[in-house]
């Protein structure tokens, strides 16, 4: 398999500034469990698909264009803004009103419904389960994280860090779960966890609190902290 390089991520992330950051969108999956037990699915990338965070546990995500990006947020009343930001660490979140979609009930051509339903096939591996309607959700977007993306490979600084505009999206599953498989050609591993292990988790940054070794795994990455963000916010429960 030909791996991407430096030249391949400079290309990628050249243009971004803070002022025009590059587009990602990042979805908290969520089930609830015996009518109370709350849950989230959170992945592992692989290192054979993902060059910039290899072995990264995070939320699933995908790059979309401006324009994607635009449309989601542009109809969208503002709850609160919030400027997080530390020297020579621009960091700055915009909330929404949660402006709720139910999938079977929505157009398929429903921007929100589309970005979801992008991400859950080409990232998660089930776009048989859509096209069959095997699956129900409610989705909405709870905020927009500005911030940098860090890497760790390459010797170009340049390639060391990159603006973004992480849109995050709250995808409650209703039918069916158990869709999802264990694994797929972005993530090594999918597995649904307890909110309360997430909070850790995202907090801690230690991998071995869901059973793995920090020596080939770390915890990271704009999207955690996006959708820690919207759990603080209590943005899954509106």
């Amino acid at each position: 398999m030909n791996r991407p390089d430096g030249r391949y991520l400079h290309r990628t992330i050249q243009s971004a500034t803070y002022e025009n950051p590059n587009q990602v969108l990042a979805l908290s999956v969520l089930r609830i469990l015996g009518g109370t037990r709350k849950q989230i699915l959170i992945v592992t990338r692989d290192p054979e698909s993902n060059f910039t965070h290899p072995n990264v546990i995070s939320v699933p995500t995908k790059r979309v264009s401006q324009g994607v990006a635009d449309e989601l947020l542009q109809s969208l009343e503002i709850a609160d803004k919030k400027d997080l930001s530390k020297p020579d660490d621009p960091k700055r979140v915009v909330y929404y009103e949660p402006n709720k979609i139910i999938s079977l009930e929505e157009a398929s051509c429903n921007p929100l419904r589309q970005a979801v339903e992008m991400v859950m096939a080409s990232k998660l591996g089930i776009a048989d389960e859509l096209e069959k309607k095997l699956i129900s959700y409610k989705a909405w977007v709870t905020l927009a994280l500005n911030w940098a993306a860090r890497y760790a490979n390459g010797t170009d600084a340049r390639l060391s860090s990159e603006p973004i505009r992480m849109t995050n999206i709250a995808v409650h599953v209703e039918s069916s779960g158990n869709v999802f498989p264990k694994n797929t050609a972005s993530y090594s591993s999918m597995k649904w966890i307890d909110f309360e292990y997430f909070k850790q988790i995202a907090e801690s940054k230690d991998p071995k609190i869901i059973g793995l070794d920090p020596a080939h795994y770390s915890v990271g990455g704009v999207c955690i902290e996006s959708t820690r963000l919207a759990m603080e916010n209590d943005s899954f429960s509106k």
